[in-house]
């Protein structure tokens, strides 16, 4: 739905009948960027995006230059509504292939635009730094490291890309 982020599930249909609960998020700009300077832009409970300068390509292909709208929300690892809420499932394929199931610790929505509403993307020599606030239930419990992860948008499931270190309470 425009004005939303996707949504994605990926399910195995049963003979009678089928129902997939999906709970969308509004997709609201919180910040803008200047390609060539870089920056960050903060959430209202303190996540934080930060883009390096000139780290910014068209997803379509091609260089970008420019201001670049920053759309973000956080996923509260916590709430009720969680299985319905996060892209996908907790169906995850590590770096090696293997099925695994997720916990979540905090997760970010984000979506990076031209002025103009062109999608953008980071190139892949460079590197985003996501901050999320972990909360405070589950501080206690989060390990130092744990794996990141990005979902598939063709398959639904998420794919381990990086690793996040635990600081404080992010």
């Amino acid at each position: 739905k425009a004005g939303y982020f996707k949504a994605l599930r990926s399910f195995q249909a049963t003979s009678g009948a089928n129902h997939i609960a999906v709970k969308l998020i509004k997709k609201t700009i919180v910040g803008t960027i200047n390609s060539s300077a870089g920056g960050d832009v903060t959430l209202t409970n303190g996540a934080k995006i930060t883009l390096p300068a000139n780290a910014v390509v068209k997803a379509a292909g091609g260089s970008y230059s420019g201001t670049i709208n920053v759309y973000a929300a956080y996923i509260d690892p916590t709430a009720s509504d969680i299985a319905q809420t996060i892209p996908g499932s907790f169906m995850a394929d590590d770096k090696t292939g293997k099925r695994v199931t997720l916990t979540s610790y905090g997760m970010l929505a984000v979506e990076l635009e031209s002025a103009t509403g062109e999608k953008l993307q980071t190139a892949t020599d460079k590197t985003a730094t996501l901050t999320a606030p972990i909360p405070s239930s589950i501080v206690a419990s989060a390990p130092s490291t744990i794996p990141l992860w990005y979902v598939d948008e063709q398959t639904g499931l998420w794919k381990e890309e990086g690793t996040a270190t635990k600081t404080g309470n992010t």
